[in-house]
Parts: C-alpha cells; sequence; structure tokens
C-alpha cells in the first residue's frame, strides 16, 4: 500500500505562476532613458536569465524555451501586458503557431505541476497533489485536479496575464533586466 500524501488547494485567483528576470544588452544604435523608451523588439538583445538554475530549469521544458521566453518578454514589454495566447496569435514571433501553442502549454504544466519557475536547481518531479479552485458563483466552486488539467491548462493560456514589473526591471546603462510576471487576475 502506498502513503497517502493530503491535497493542496490552490486557489486560482491571484496566482502567481511564475517570475523571470531575463539580461537584455541595449543594441548598439540605440539610446533609451526608461524602458518606456522601448518601441521596437530589435532594441534589446537577449543575454541570459539572472539565475542559471533558473535557465536550465526551463531547458526541462525544451533546448529553445529560454529563447522563446525571452521573445516573449520582449512582446510584453511593447505590449505593456498580454496572455499566452493573444502572444502566440500575433504573428509576430520567430517560431510556428503550431510550436508556440505546443511548447506555452507544455510551460503551463510545469508551471502548475513543478517547481520549474524556482531559482534552484530542478529536480524533475512533478507534484500532482495539487487541487486548483475558483470560485464560479456565490454557490459554485470549480475544482481542477490532475484529471483535469488539460480544461486547466487552456483556462490559464486564455487568462494567465504577462506583465512585465516595472518596480523590479532595472534599465542600468546598456543592461536591461526585466521582471516578468505571470499571475491569474
Amino acid at each position: 500500500m502506498g502513503v497517502e500524501r493530503p491535497l493542496k488547494f490552490l486557489h486560482l485567483k491571484g496566482l502567481n505562476l511564475g517570475s523571470f528576470n531575463l539580461i537584455y544588452h541595449l543594441n548598439d544604435g540605440f539610446i533609451i532613458d526608461r524602458l518606456t523608451d522601448v518601441s521596437i523588439k530589435e532594441q534589446l538583445l537577449f543575454q541570459r536569465f539572472a539565475s542559471r538554475d533558473l535557465q536550465l530549469n526551463l531547458m526541462m521544458v525544451d533546448t529553445i524555451f529560454p529563447l522563446i521566453l525571452a521573445e516573449l518578454t520582449s512582446a510584453v514589454l511593447l505590449h505593456d501586458s498580454m496572455t499566452f495566447l493573444t502572444y502566440v496569435n500575433s504573428g509576430k514571433s520567430n517560431y510556428s503557431t503550431f510550436l508556440l501553442e505546443h511548447k506555452m502549454q507544455q510551460f503551463i504544466n510545469m508551471l502548475l505541476y513543478s517547481d520549474v519557475a524556482a531559482t534552484s536547481p530542478f529536480s524533475g518531479d512533478m507534484d500532482y497533489e495539487r487541487l486548483y479552485y475558483c470560485r464560479k458563483s456565490e454557490e459554485e466552486i470549480e475544482y481542477y485536479s490532475i484529471y483535469d488539467k488539460q480544461e486547466l491548462q487552456n483556462y490559464i493560456y486564455e487568462h494567465a496575464v504577462l506583465k512585465i514589473a516595472a518596480d523590479s526591471s532595472v534599465l542600468n546603462g546598456r543592461e536591461i533586466v526585466l521582471a516578468l510576471d505571470i499571475h491569474l487576475a
């Protein structure tokens, strides 16, 4: 007989799915004084994640996923905020829509059931003992277990807000640190 572990109940409203600090270099030929001066993605050249462990963790989604997330982060900076769905459908990516949608779904699954967003090394373990819930009405609460993970992933894909945290982002000479936050409103 296996040992039963208690379920972890996580409310979807206000849930922070992850925060990521990405370091960019301001391309030569451009001068900006504030982050709001960035007007085209070509002004920024992705260098690395602030945490090497986080960058390696994200490679568990796919070896190119850190580059996909860097491209997404610069798109979020230019548009103030967006969802995974609006980014994939924008057509402004260097990657195919099919690839992006698939990788975003994998990423969301790992955000929900693992510690892939941690700045410490990812163990590779998935925690399916998490039960997500949200209030649909005064009398109704909707629950998402591992058996409903596709429905939950689709909900996150369509509703999670991706935003640059201005208070955590820094412009330091030609180096720019962008803090991407992924959360549910």
